[in-house]
């Protein structure tokens, strides 16, 4: 499975997660992220880079390095 399936998998989780939700902030939430994720599954693959590349950039300022 690649990277774009495996964010689709994840929003179809939050979307059956969303059905079941009692509150809805939750609900929103869940929601939210599932847009999210297809929105990244369908990125083009620069766009994909440039967020591990972000994503690295930001561990190392965490990390205090």
């Amino acid at each position: 499975m690649d990277r774009a399936d495996k964010l689709r998998t994840m929003a179809s989780e939050c979307l059956r997660l969303a059905r079941t939700a009692m509150e809805p902030a939750t609900r929103y939430t869940l929601l939210t992220m599932a847009q999210k994720l297809l929105d990244r599954a369908d990125a083009p693959s620069s766009d994909r880079h440039l967020d591990t590349a972000v994503r690295l950039f930001n561990d190392e300022q965490m990390s205090g390095h």
